[in-house]
């Protein structure tokens, strides 16, 4: 180890030490000696090893500066920062793909996509949805659980003190499952589960869209003959540095996940190519051009990105030479050789990462001077900021960049010298922008997706809108609150609305929330501010009908009586698929017995339009000595679910008739309402009287008859 380190971990020490003695917190954050051996390691903060094989995750991990005591706190904080940690992890939940998990919080979810991955014969049914579609997106996910572990790693006490450490695991368990299920050999690697387009020109819930956009869930790899070293690389940084949140935790899983860091890291470099583009994976995952492509950039910071973790991760020296093999290479401003210093952390740009990262494992002149230049740039130099104080670097995400630069600013400010000018200016810059997101804007409102006040309610989002006709507009109302999300953003304060059709400032992804959830764990440590209760979150939704049995009365005399009822599978709590339903008409025929007729003189029959594949012959019993039974209407093999304006709704005309002379009475009966004859709506008055139901599920909707 360094001089130089050396003097760095006795300084953080003592600085601990007098915290601790003054206040009674705990100064530190990660375990300052955490070995680097396959993940098998202790994380006790007593431990003092000097050895070569942990200086790279030691350096760093020591006096993160976190405190989660009160008497730490060194100014007001303003917002409750572990109640937007607790809500930003929830939101990826609900991105959650296969089968859910027994953990899983979201109401409205449901299992989906059980056949991703039988293409290629694999089950690559996990993972996350990339934003509001349901295409999973390979090379943006890495990057997002890359950002994530990254503040799970060095600010988990935080997370421990915030209560969320648990669901944290949890969900980057969940993702890395299906990083490793995409690896099945070395030199293989499955980026991309579903078609861009058809996926993107329908709109529904996710448990239906393999449905909905039938043959579409392709699975594409990239491999030696078609390689893609930017997406390999990633997904090494990503997996490594999930190990290492995993030490301690499950150190087998930890292991398993350091193999394939490793494996994907030397497939990476082995493809790296010749001028950093020509091995591009977009080139190979052409669908994913359009939508995550990297035509636009070089990849030399993933290979620079994914050697940093893998440093960090096991120490070893061959990591670090990549470092230096690919730093150089990274890019440069444009007709300059300034290292590229104008844009920000990002799903496809890494170079600002690596130069914090290095500036903390390896404080050498270069690292310091090209992570400083880059956090000056954006915090008091010329990168654009808006009145109210948020970076502003593109139009398209704005939040999700001033999280990302805000996060490494203050991961970067943790490790500076208290009497560095810097700590504070890039403490505040960082407070800043997270304080802009939660509330603290010209608007007054939060882009933080149930929380604080005026917080957004119609992101560009499938799932939560929950439409069951293909449309943007119906229903007008979002259906379910998309908690945690962080929508895009204003560009210039006030210019921002909340509109559904507003993919630029309305759209969520994983990547917009991964750094804004490690800068919520870095903030709570410094500020506090409880999650809330598990007894209040998530809360219970308030009753959303899943079906409709639309009802009219076509047409009658006094002997019979015809109707149109249509059915409308509207679910999304979750979102339901049906072949077998059908529903029951109640009748009451006391009358009908009192005139000397049976149940053989009753006539049911479809009316002139039927899409019913079977109807009862005869009324049945249901409370025969009240004289109450019904006829029963069925759409077996008839596939209903909110998928569009046919697909969703299926409708049956059908007469009850008695013979000539004798009348019908409708007054008694207990699936009649005299809405049906006055009803406007389209499809018919929504009764509740004419209940719904499903062969394998039984009574699914609607109010049954006593027995």
């Amino acid at each position: 180890m360094s001089t130089l380190l050396q003097n760095m971990r006795l300084y953080n020490l003592l600085t601990v030490t007098i915290l601790f003695l003054l206040f009674g917190c705990d100064g530190g954050g990660q375990s300052s000696s955490s070995s680097t051996s396959g993940g098998s390691s202790s994380n006790s903060s007593s431990s003092n090893s000097s050895s070569s094989s942990s200086s790279a995750s030691s350096s760093a991990s020591s006096g993160s500066g976190e405190c989660v005591s009160e008497p730490c706190l060194s100014g007001t904080g303003g917002f409750r920062y572990g109640e937007a940690l607790q809500k930003s992890i929830y939101f990826y939940e609900t991105q959650q793909a296969g089968e859910l998990p027994s953990w899983n919080r979201v109401p409205w979810r449901g299992d989906s996509v059980l056949d991703d991955g039988q293409d290629v014969g694999l089950d690559l049914s996990g993972g996350w949805f990339d934003a509001g579609d349901h295409v999973k997106f390979g090379y943006p996910m890495a990057a997002s659980v890359t950002m994530l572990a990254w503040g799970a790693y060095d600010y988990q006490r935080a997370y421990e003190k915030a209560g969320q450490l648990d669901e944290m695991l949890n969900n980057l368990r969940f993702v890395n499952d299906y990083f490793i299920a995409a690896h099945p050999s070395p030199n293989e690697f499955y980026g991309q589960v579903g078609r861009g387009g058809p996926d993107h020109n329908w709109w529904g819930p996710p448990e239906v869209v393999d449905i909905a956009t039938r043959g579409s869930r392709r699975s594409f790899k990239i491999d030696l003959n078609c390689p893609g070293t930017d997406l390999a690389a990633e997904t090494a940084a990503a997996m490594a540095a999930s190990a290492m949140v995993f030490q301690g935790h499950d150190n087998n899983y930890s292991a398993e996940l350091l193999r394939h860091a490793r494996e994907l890291y030397d497939f990476a470099y082995a493809t790296k190519g010749e001028d950093g583009k020509d091995n591009s994976y977009a080139n190979c995952i052409a669908d994913a051009a359009s939508f995550y492509g990297t035509s636009f950039s070089l990849y030399w910071d993933e290979l620079a990105w994914g050697a940093v973790w893998l440093w960090r991760a096991t120490g070893e020296q061959k990591y670090r030479d990549f470092v230096d093999e690919f730093y150089p290479l990274m890019g440069f401003e444009t007709q300059s050789t300034t290292p590229v210093y104008t844009w920000s952390q990002g799903w496809s740009d890494k170079a600002y990462g690596v130069y914090a990262l290095m500036a903390a494992l390896d404080p050498k002149q270069n690292y310091t001077v090209d992570v400083e230049r880059w956090l000056d740039h954006w915090s008091e130099g010329e990168g654009r900021r808006s009145a109210g104080g948020v970076m502003v670097v593109d139009t398209w995400g704005v939040l999700r960049y001033a999280a990302n630069t805000a996060f490494v600013a203050q991961y970067y400010s943790d490790r500076l010298d208290e009497n560095n000018p810097r700590k504070a200016k890039y403490h505040q810059f960082a407070k800043r922008q997270i304080d802009y997101m939660l509330g603290d804007n010209p608007r007054s409102s939060s882009y933080l997706i149930g929380f604080g006040e005026n917080f957004p309610v119609n992101p560009h989002h499938r799932g939560a809108h929950g439409s069951w006709y293909d449309s943007l507009n119906v229903p007008a109302k979002t259906r379910h609150i998309l908690y945690g999300a962080l929508v895009g953003g204003p560009t210039s304060d006030t210019n921002y609305e909340d509109t559904r059709d507003d993919y630029v400032a309305n759209e969520v992804t994983t990547d917009y929330n991964a750094g804004f959830t490690s800068l919520a764990a870095a903030m709570f440590g410094v500020y506090g501010g409880a999650a809330l209760p598990d007894s209040e979150f998530p809360p219970n939704e308030p009753p959303d009908p899943q079906w409709v049995v639309g009802t009219k009365r076509l047409n009658g005399s006094e002997r019979h009586i015809g109707f149109r009822i249509v059915l409308q599978n509207r679910t999304s709590a979750p979102a339901k698929a049906k072949d077998d339903l059908y529903f029951r008409y109640f009748v009451d025929v006391s009358e009908i017995f009192a005139a000397g007729l049976t149940l053989n003189d009753i006539e049911i029959r479809h009316g002139g339009f039927t899409e019913a594949t079977g109807i009862s012959q005869q009324l049945q019993p249901w409370n025969p000595g009240q004289n109450i039974y019904y006829a029963e209407v069925s759409f077996d093999g008839e596939t209903l679910y909110p998928g569009g304006q046919s697909e969703h709704r299926r409708e049956a005309q059908f007469e009850i008739r008695l013979p000539e002379g004798y009348q019908w009475d409708n007054s008694n009966d207990p699936s009649w309402s005299d809405d049906y004859l006055t009803s406007d709506e389209n499809w018919g008055f929504h009764a509740e009287h004419i209940p719904l139901y499903s062969a394998t599920e039984g009574y699914l909707f609607g109010r049954e008859p006593a027995k």
